[in-house]
């Protein structure tokens, strides 16, 4: 991940997508920004552009690579019992595909919702489809996809006011849902991101999914994906 976050299309293209809902809101002036599972590090760089960002991550390795790419405190923590921020010390969470990789969903988000100030927002993304689970989620060590009215209700569970529910990678969905679907049990072969594929391929898929990040702002979301994007603010705000 390190080695292709910053050029594969689809790092890339879910950049584009995380920024283009920033700028929807639109954030405070020097807003606080927190990455909680931050990996190694590559949002962290587009993040900076909407104000102070500080970013948690588990994996000491990807820790440390996230650390010395960003120039941005990154801390050890785990969710969702040791996240180690104040309460409301946090104007944007963001969460990007780390949900589905924790056991207890339903705890994370209320956990999350303590660092939120009474106004933050928390941003996250998870895969959707159970209907759609195969090897690559288990090499990937998730306990579940989402559909989109289990996201809503999970939300709203835990004490959320959805602002935005949209799909993301529509374009590409019919072509990887079938892959899936025939390869339900291979666990050998390449996970999203895992390389780069050749330039014009890289290019065009890139460019398919900044154009899905301009569609889903225009039309306030998109029909289907792969993905799933929600944008939560606390209940009542």
């Amino acid at each position: 991940m390190a080695a292709t976050e910053e050029t594969h299309w689809w790092f890339v293209g879910r950049r584009r997508m995380i920024a283009s809902l920033i700028e929807e809101l639109p954030p405070p002036a020097s807003a606080r920004v927190i990455e909680l599972g931050a990996g190694t590090g590559g949002n962290l760089e587009m993040l900076k552009a909407f104000g102070t960002v500080s970013a948690m991550e588990y994996d000491a390795g990807a820790r440390e690579v996230a650390a010395a790419k960003g120039g941005i405190p990154v801390v050890a923590g785990r969710l969702p019992d040791d996240i180690p921020f104040e309460a409301e010390s946090a104007d944007i969470v963001g969460l990007f595909d780390v949900l589905e990789h924790v056991e207890d969903d339903a705890g994370t988000l209320r956990a999350i919702r303590k660092i939120l100030a009474p106004d933050g927002v928390l941003i996250l993304s998870v895969p959707a489809h159970q209907w759609l689970w195969s090897g690559h989620d288990e090499v990937l060590h998730h306990f579940r996809r989402y559909s989109k009215e289990e996201l809503r209700h999970l939300a709203v569970e835990c004490g959320y006011r959805l602002r935005r529910l949209t799909y993301f990678n529509c374009a590409l969905f019919p072509a990887a849902a079938l892959v899936r679907l025939l390869d339900r049990r291979d666990t050998d072969g390449d996970v999203a991101g895992g390389s780069i594929p050749p330039a014009p391929i890289n290019a065009t898929l890139t460019a398919i999914l900044t154009a899905e990040a301009r569609l889903a702002r225009l039309f306030k979301g998109l029909p289907i994906g792969l993905s799933l994007f929600a944008v939560l603010t606390r209940n009542g705000q």
